[in-house]
């Protein structure tokens, strides 16, 4: 998994792993198959979703011109990123990163 590999990077270099919560909606489906990504969630701050975020997100949407729900998406979790101090790491379970939303930041795959 992408994700570990990314994790030992990142705390070498004194890094975190930040994640949006809407991300957990993505990969948790409450199986088995979940207790990986429990192990690797232990060691990533998890940001809520409040209104403020929200509205960041929508518009960086519409600056971007992106619209879809995976966009929304990757716009909650670009926003959280780009709060964070640095050096951080979004975690996200797209493999292409958060997109146009959020450029430079080197996302970790779950």
């Amino acid at each position: 998994m992408r994700a570990r590999a990314r994790f030992e990077a990142t705390k070498r270099y004194r890094g975190r792993l930040v994640t949006a919560a809407s991300t957990l909606t993505e990969v948790l489906r409450g199986g088995h198959d979940d207790a990986e990504l429990h192990r690797i969630l232990k060691d990533v701050e998890v940001v809520a979703i409040d209104r403020h975020i929200g509205r960041a997100a929508g518009e960086l949407l519409g600056k971007t011109g992106m619209s879809s729900q995976r966009d929304a998406l990757d716009a909650l979790l670009a926003v959280v990123a780009m709060a964070q101090a640095r050096p951080v790491i979004p975690l996200t379970s797209d493999p292409r990163g958060p997109g146009e939303a959020d450029r430079g930041t080197g996302p970790a795959q779950a």
